[in-house]
């Protein structure tokens, strides 16, 4: 079936519902008790999913809303609807949503319905609120192990990765947008001598999917841990070193460090992370190729030399030069925190100086919950500050740097909250209308309810009328019967321009199974079926042949 992924609906009508004013931002949920750990997912149409979990039963219950480009909740107002209600420990540990190629919105949960132990259950839920993977979604483990913090990964053919901790063990395993397995036997697991864990994942070239993990060294919990990467196939198949290949080998890497990746457009990885080897904190990012070598010094480049400063919890975006870094930082005895930002080109040069670029300066109010993105061509950090004062209540910002390092925006930081009130954890995500949209819980109203804003590339808060781009099939149609082989491909792409000399980006075309090839030209594409069903998926690329997030995809079916 032709899945447009890409529906324009992006009209500012008078139910817009993006709040202006930082101190008057959208609730969500309002539910008597706590409402905890929100995540947010973007849709390709320009809204969003927020999902939640929610103690107004007495059981942390997982929640989900819908909301448009404009900020209007889709489904029963104000508090979505009611995903699971098994039973949930007290005691939470992370977990993950993602939006599939079609705009489904997938849940990794654990929780307690099978025991104290704590085993994942994945459910896949339609933008009609329809329970594609059934009422109580899909058990990915049933064991007696604890399995904290599933991570998801989508894929563009429509297949989703996941992957999750089991005490020592590494688990992953790929279903389709069906819900069946992919792999055989269903589940990858691994193990290494003192355990593994932390998984982070990237989807990669070919349907590949590329994980972050890391191997303990010692018997103690409190052991340090090295930093590896591994690739597979989409069939599971190692496509690097089988065990792994070592990215940080001294030690450094504590309990309290969560190393992440990033696809690198060209068949390999960025991984980025921060340790304390030598006792000091500092942020490091390494490149792996695609045939899954080192590529930078050993160990990695550190992104920053400041003297007498810590760089702490980076988070890094892919871009044209390279990779841009936003990291905490703090004075030796970290009674002091701020937020610096580093470009490294593709050879892992610094290029924002040796000391990088300040965001916000030492003071007594830290910097943290740091998450970078790409808007617009330009680098975003959005980020959790301490209220003047307080180390309690918390103010919610970002900045803006342009490719050059520039701030782009006056004044440099914006809000998009100025209440001042204790927060949880936000959550946040980018749309194809260039909005960063964040989710909280904050206690404004005395106990930790859900609040949403948007931020656009501008700086502004509320709507704005970017048009999010798309890409069309116009010719073969889906489903229809040729008698020729040798056909056309005929795409149209809107608000996004591709062009050999002065484009943004490239269009991705694959066939069936083979590899995708590019083409920086809207001209006829030409094609050789197979006999049978051919599979054809079109989709939009940044300038370093990057998906865009999220992905912006066209597909058709044809029989020859």
């Amino acid at each position: 079936m032709k899945r447009a992924l890409l529906t324009l609906l992006c009209s500012l009508s008078a139910l817009a519902q993006w709040p202006t004013d930082s101190n008057l931002n959208l609730l969500i949920c309002d539910h008597t008790g706590e409402q905890a750990l929100p995540k947010t997912a973007a849709l390709s149409e320009g809204g969003c999913y927020i999902a939640w979990q929610d103690l107004s039963s007495g059981n942390y219950d997982i929640y989900l809303q819908r909301l448009n480009s404009d900020g209007v909740p889709q489904w029963a107002n104000p508090c979505g609807i009611l995903i699971s209600d098994h039973p949930q420990d007290t005691w939470l540990t992370d977990w993950d949503i993602a939006a599939d190629v079609s705009d489904n919105c997938i849940l990794a949960i654990n929780d307690i319905r099978n025991g104290s132990d704590r085993d994942i259950t994945v459910y896949s839920i339609g933008p009609q609120q329809e329970f594609l993977w059934g009422a109580d979604g899909i058990a990915l483990s049933n064991n007696d192990g604890f399995e904290p913090d599933p991570q998801i990964e989508p894929m563009n053919n429509g297949d989703i990765v996941f992957a999750w901790q089991e005490e020592t063990s590494m688990h992953l395993r790929r279903l389709t947008a069906q819900g069946v397995d992919v792999f055989n036997p269903p589940t990858i697991t691994f193990t290494q001598a003192n355990g593994v864990s932390i998984p982070r994942l990237a989807a990669a070239d070919s349907g590949a999917v590329i994980l972050s993990y890391l191997a303990q060294q010692g018997t103690q919990f409190t052991s340090p841990r090295h930093l590896y990467l591994r690739k597979y196939a989409q069939d599971g198949t190692p496509l690097w070193n089988p065990n792994g290949v070592p990215i940080m080998t001294q030690n450094g890497i504590g309990i309290q460090m969560r190393p992440d990746v990033l696809y690198d457009g060209s068949g390999g990885a960025f991984s980025y992370w921060y340790d304390a080897r030598g006792n000091v904190h500092h942020c490091y990012v390494q490149h792996v190729n695609a045939a899954g070598n080192v590529e930078w010094i050993t160990d990695g480049v550190q992104v920053d030399l400041s003297a007498n400063e810590l760089q702490m919890s980076p988070s890094a975006i892919r871009v044209p030069a390279g990779v841009a870094i936003f990291y905490q930082t703090a004075n030796t005895n970290q009674s002091q925190g701020g937020l610096d930002a580093q470009l490294l080109d593709v050879n892992g040069a610094r290029l924002w100086n040796a000391n990088g670029l300040t965001i916000a300066p030492l003071s007594p109010e830290p910097c943290f919950n740091v998450r970078a993105f790409l808007q617009d061509e330009s680098y975003t950090v959005f980020y959790s500050q301490y209220a003047p004062g307080s180390q309690i209540n918390t103010l919610l910002r970002a900045s803006q740097l342009s490719q050059d390092g520039v701030p782009n925006w006056t004044p440099t930081v914006k809000e998009l909250c100025s209440v001042v009130s204790e927060k949880g954890r936000p959550h946040a995500c980018i749309t194809p209308l260039n909005q960063i949209v964040a989710a909280w819980p904050d206690s404004r109203t005395a106990t930790m309810d859900i609040f949403v804003q948007n931020i656009n590339a501008d700086g502004s808060l509320g709507p704005n009328t970017f048009l999010p781009p798309q890409i069309i099939i116009s010719s073969p149609h889906d489903n229809e019967i040729v008698h020729n082989p040798d056909i056309n491909l005929v795409f149209e792409v809107f608000n996004y321009f591709i062009d050999p000399e002065f484009g943004d980006g490239y269009v991705s075309i694959q066939l069936n199974d083979q590899d995708a090839v590019t083409t920086d030209e809207v001209a006829p594409f030409p094609l050789t079926l197979r006999t049978g069903e051919n599979s054809i998926i079109v989709e939009i690329l940044d300038l370093v042949f990057q998906p865009l997030e999220p992905r912006v995809m066209d597909s058709v079916i044809v029989n020859y």
